[in-house]
């Protein structure tokens, strides 16, 4: 599949991600996907770390240009 996605190395991230071969697909503003979880925890005072990667996967027949995304993070800690 083409286009931009993302994986996390953390020990809070999602379930999805057990397989570092796995990227999943930033959710599309323009398309009205809803935001996603990328780390959560049990615990109210955790202190973690996390790594994310970003995967751009474009088909050769794509034009050459000028392209650009624009990724929005939310923090929400002490929840």
């Amino acid at each position: 599949a083409y286009g931009f996605g993302y994986r996390i190395s953390s020990n809070s991230k999602p379930a999805d991600f057990k397989k570092s071969t796995y990227y999943r697909p930033l959710p599309s503003r323009s398309k009205k996907e809803s935001p996603q979880i990328v780390l959560s925890s049990e615990n109210r005072n955790a202190s973690e770390g996390a790594e994310m990667i970003f995967k751009l996967n474009f088909s050769p027949k794509q034009p050459a240009g000028i392209y650009n995304n624009v990724v929005h993070f939310t923090a929400l800690p002490g929840i």
